[in-house]
């Protein structure tokens, strides 16, 4: 039993006394602050934010579960750096988004020259179209040739389209909830509901969009666990369980589109996954685990 208040700990915090909290005498456990701030429940609500703004939120997310599905010390260790593929995925929904909404993508992102970085005058050039670009976000002319082409795909999908068309869609909208008493986020990229019938499409780049090789992506890359933790928030914050599709496209020629959904005893997985992995978490904020790998004591590898 802490014996201090949230107040307290926030006050505390403000003023930098404190970085790093133990749970009780007798734990050897350190905890950090933000996991026990994490405890205080969240509002039901959903809005819509920036990309930066949602990650400053203190929740678990899809990625957290991820994260602790491996173990305690991943979730611990885990650092937020946008990976070039990462920077990619962004501009391929800031595209599909700003098409939809019969914005200019290019208002927003501008398409660098091949300047010779080598010579003065290419030097100069480039900090010169910096200089003229400077608040909007860049990429190459492949980054650029890959990102319209898969965009274009989307778009022309008439799947895609029946999916998300609606007077009630909702685009890149921020779910915050409280998840058996931790704190819990989702942002979904397209969403809708009509009456009782609500689903949510999520667009994922990837190498093979075929059945065989997207199925293989789904456990590979856990995003099984997405899918349900998507579907958790929606219902706690909407009422209703919705349909979940993922939209696949390939990020190379010829960019195939394919839109999938997962079956009951892969969503009923992932909630065994889910249920783990918070259930783990909980234990490491109430000081009641010793290990923070794989596993305590010694286990027996059998064939």
């Amino acid at each position: 039993m802490l014996g201090i208040s949230v107040d307290q700990v926030r006050k505390m915090i403000s003023r930098k006394e404190m970085s790093t909290m133990q749970v009780s005498d007798r734990s050897p456990h350190v905890i950090p602050i933000g996991e026990v701030i994490r405890h205080k429940p969240f509002v039901k609500k959903k809005s819509s934010m920036s990309f930066d703004d949602y990650q400053n939120i203190d929740a678990l997310n899809a990625t957290s579960l991820k994260k602790l599905n491996k173990s305690l010390n991943h979730y611990l260790f885990q650092e937020f750096e946008q990976t070039p593929s990462m920077v990619k995925g962004i501009a391929l929904h800031d595209y599909v988004e700003h098409k939809m909404a019969g914005r200019d993508f290019y208002n927003y992102y501008a398409v660098t020259p091949n300047f010779d970085k080598r010579t003065k005058s290419g030097k100069e050039e480039l900090g010169q179209f910096l200089r003229e670009n400077e608040n909007k976000k860049i990429l190459s002319e492949a980054e650029n040739k890959d990102i319209q082409a898969m965009g274009n795909a989307i778009l022309s999908n008439q799947d895609f389209w029946q999916l998300v068309e609606s007077k009630n869609k909702k685009v890149e909208e921020v779910l915050l909830w409280t998840h058996e008493g931790i704190r819990a986020k989702a942002r979904l990229d397209y969403s809708r509901q009509d009456r009782d019938d609500a689903n949510v499409v999520d667009i994922k780049t990837c190498q093979d969009a075929s059945f065989k090789g997207f199925r293989s992506a789904v456990f590979r890359y856990l995003y099984h666990i997405q899918a349900q933790w998507y579907r958790i928030g929606y219902k706690a914050v909407y009422g209703v369980w919705p349909w979940f599709v993922f939209c696949a496209v390939e990020n190379h020629p010829p960019y195939n589109v394919a839109l999938y959904e997962l079956h009951p005893d892969i969503l009923a997985e992932a909630q065994e996954r889910i249920d783990i992995s918070v259930n783990l978490y909980k234990r490491f904020c109430n000081g009641e685990l010793v290990s923070k790998g794989y596993h305590e004591k010694v286990e027996c590898i059998w064939a």
